[in-house]
Formats: structure tokens, C-alpha cells, sequence
């Protein structure tokens, strides 16, 4: 391996030599018995692959960084690009990647005006530079045509309801076009009862096929529509986070509250907690002081709830019924496109910074989204969302009263 991202620095370096070295490189560079190549890059924004289908325009919009206590938020003014579906023909996929292999190279989304900071990196693209990709060929299953809604963390809660699952707003207009083609996802997306009530609510009864990450499926007649909310999957170790980092559409807010407003409803929503502090089981991935910051919230009137024990449903409800939440980073935060304008919210990041989508998306609901730091070890993204940590529950406390007192 330590060859192989040699050998994709040296292309990436290369400039107008980049075809011969490449060429070089998987012929005679220790790669030639290995199921490892090297190929060129492009950026699925950044040019033209094929038939292309204009689903909604690029839009000017303002993305936000964290708010931390009573400081204002660094703002960055961004381009949305425009939404499109792009015909690739006899594309090979991944469900963990957000990219495809083509006859000339991988073409990978990525978030505009961030290309040279992001690492896409995931499944089959095991590693890039500028120009060109390091990919692992392996061959799987053969199908004659779908819609991609896999990708770069499409089993991760946040990227999948943010991310994928909105691209289904312009489904109707992709079958007057393409036809009815079924969607390829990843298999959470079936066997996990929360994604799979999401998938259903805005698709129906479509026709699904779960694709595996490894090895890859070959689709003779691909279509892939980019996200209407583009965000980073993660950053090259050492760079820190910007707001441009993540773009948010108010549509796809819209179009979720739409679909999901027999769940916002609650007859019952006089009795659904207003203060809530979002807890984590004991068994989960990045662990901390739970126990103290439960006990300072508590004193607060904080209800404990735990997501995973709560359909897909009763989550959005909760949310949407809430006036106060709180709880650390993480994907339980993509239920803020449910809230109603004006609920008030705090939780904790690493000083090492992120949280630059989560941000975002509270101002484009109406939320008012603050945050208390905490030390890390992280220096990467990738490390932040992986390393236990501890936060200091009297600086939670704090955080609570002031935004219940503003």
C-alpha cells in the first residue's frame, strides 16, 4: 500500500505527463499483479460526463460555522450547485462511495471550491490527490440500470436523511427522463428499521436493490444526481473546518417537512417532553462523560431520551415537539429539520473544530444552535468523530442557562 500512495502522488505531480505516468505506473510500478490501479480524477461538478438532466439551479447562500456560547458565528457566503442527474453509462459503484468508475477515470462528488482540502476516500477510491485516484477493481454483480442513493457515509444517520435521501424530491423528474429505474442502496438503508422508514416514506413501494461496498456492481445504465445539500465527508488530516464545508437547501427542508407532517402531529404532543437531552447507549463509538452532563441537565428539567429505542417516527415527533435540546455532536442532529423556528438548542464539540453542517442546518430551520468546546486528541476529522472524550458538565450548565435565560 505504501507503493501504491507513492505511486499517486508521483501521477498527481506529474502535469501534462500524468497520462504516460499513469500508464506507467500500473503497468510496471508493482501494481501490474494487484487488483490496485491508478486513474484519473475528475469532479462530478467540474465537468461533463455524459447526458445531463438540470434538476434545480445553483443558488447564492450563506453557510455558518459553530456558534460557541454567546459569540457570533463565523459566516461564508457559497454557491450551491446546481442539482443534476448525470447518465453514466457502464459505471461501476460502490455503496460507500460517492463516485464512480468510468472508461476514463472516477468521477467523485465533492463539495465546490473545497477540492483541494476534502478526502473523499471510501470504499473502492482508497485514496486521491488533485488528479488522479487510487481504486481498488474488484468485480461483482452486473445490473442493467438504477439510480444511485449510496455514497460517502450512507450509513451514517446524518448523511443519509441531509444528503441522499433528499435527491428523491426530483424523482418524477428523473423518470420522464430515464425512466422508472429502481434505486441502488446501501444495505442499511433496508435491514436498519430508521432508514428504511425514511427510504419508504419518500419512495414508496420503488423498487430497491441493496449494493454491497465491496467488491464493486457494475451498472450499464447509471444515473447520478449529486446531493442538493453537499457536504464534506471528511478533511485532509491537519485542515481545520470552514462553514463552506456544507451547504444546506431550504427546499430539501420543505420537501421533508411535507412528507413527514402526519409525524410532526402528534395528538398527544401537550404530553411529549420540551426540554430533552438526546443520551447515547454505553455501547456506542466515541464515549464520554455522560453521566455528569445527564446530571447537570436533569436539574434543569432536561428529559433523557435515547434515539436508537425510538422509531423513525416518534424521533421526528419528539424533535418536532421540543422547545429545548441538548446533546453532543452527532447524527441525531439531522432531526433539526423537523423543529419548529425559534427551539433553542446546545451541544459540545471538540475545539478542533467541525460541526460546520449541523450549524448550517439549524439556521436554515430557524434554530438557535450553540455549542460548549471540549479538548481532543483529533487531529483529522476522521480521528474527531472516533476518539472518546470528556466535557465539563458545569460548562454545559452554563451553556443551558444561558440560552434558556436569552
Amino acid at each position: 500500500m505504501a507503493k501504491a500512495r507513492w505511486a499517486l502522488k508521483a501521477c498527481d505531480l506529474a502535469g501534462p505527463a500524468r497520462p504516460a505516468a499513469i500508464s506507467a505506473v500500473n503497468a510496471y510500478g508493482g501494481l501490474r499483479r494487484s487488483n490496485t490501479r491508478i486513474v484519473p480524477l475528475q469532479w462530478l461538478h467540474l465537468g461533463e460526463h455524459g447526458e445531463r438532466l438540470l434538476l434545480e439551479p445553483a443558488a447564492d447562500a450563506t453557510s455558518f460555522g459553530p456558534r460557541v456560547g454567546r459569540q457570533s458565528a463565523d459566516e461564508e457566503r457559497v454557491r450551491i450547485p446546481a442539482v443534476c442527474a448525470w447518465h453514466l453509462r457502464d459505471a461501476r459503484i460502490s455503496s460507500a462511495s460517492s463516485s464512480a468508475l468510468v472508461r476514463y477515470g472516477v468521477v467523485a462528488e465533492g463539495v465546490p471550491g473545497q477540492e483541494t482540502r476534502i478526502d473523499v476516500t471510501a470504499g473502492h477510491l482508497r485514496g486521491h490527490g488533485r488528479k488522479v485516484a487510487m481504486v481498488e477493481v474488484d468485480e461483482g454483480a452486473d445490473l442493467e440500470g438504477g439510480i444511485f442513493l449510496g455514497g460517502n457515509g450512507s450509513y451514517n444517520f446524518y448523511h443519509w436523511m441531509c444528503e441522499l435521501l433528499p435527491k428523491l424530491q426530483y424523482l418524477d423528474e428523473v423518470d420522464r427522463r430515464f425512466s422508472r429505474l429502481p434505486l441502488l442502496v446501501d444495505r442499511k438503508a433496508v435491514e436498519d428499521p430508521g432508514f428504511a422508514a425514511g427510504l419508504k416514506l419518500l419512495a414508496g413501494e420503488r423498487e430497491t436493490i441493496p449494493i454491497p461496498a465491496d467488491p464493486l456492481t457494475r451498472v450499464r445504465d447509471l444515473v447520478y444526481i449529486n446531493s442538493p445539500n453537499p457536504a464534506t465527508f471528511n478533511l485532509k488530516p491537519g485542515t481545520k473546518s470552514r462553514p463552506g464545508d456544507a451547504m444546506v437547501r431550504r427546499s430539501s427542508i420543505d420537501y421533508w417537512r411535507a412528507k413527514a407532517a402526519g409525524w410532526r402531529r402528534d395528538d398527544a404532543a401537550e404530553s411529549s417532553p420540551k426540554r430533552i437531552f438526546v443520551a447515547r447507549r454505553e455501547n456506542t463509538m466515541r464515549t464520554y462523560n455522560q453521566v455528569d452532563v445527564e446530571a447537570v441537565l436533569s436539574e434543569r428539567g432536561f428529559a433523557t431520551v435515547f434515539m436508537e429505542g425510538l422509531s423513525l417516527p416518534e424521533q421526528v415527533r419528539l424533535f418536532a415537539n421540543a422547545d429545548v435540546i441538548a446533546g453532543p455532536m452527532g447524527a441525531a442532529w439531522a432531526h433539526l429539520m423537523f423543529v419548529h423556528a425559534g427551539v433553542k438548542c446546545v451541544s459540545w464539540m471538540p475545539a478542533y473544530g467541525g460541526a460546520t453542517g449541523f450549524a448550517t442546518l439549524a439556521r436554515a430551520a430557524g434554530a438557535d444552535l450553540r455549542y460548549v468546546l471540549h479538548d481532543t486528541a483529533a487531529r483529522s476529522t476522521a480521528e474527531m468523530n472516533e476518539l472518546s472524550y470528556a466535557v465539563d458538565p458545569s460548562a454545559v450548565a452554563r451553556a443551558a442557562d444561558d440560552l434558556l435565560a436569552d
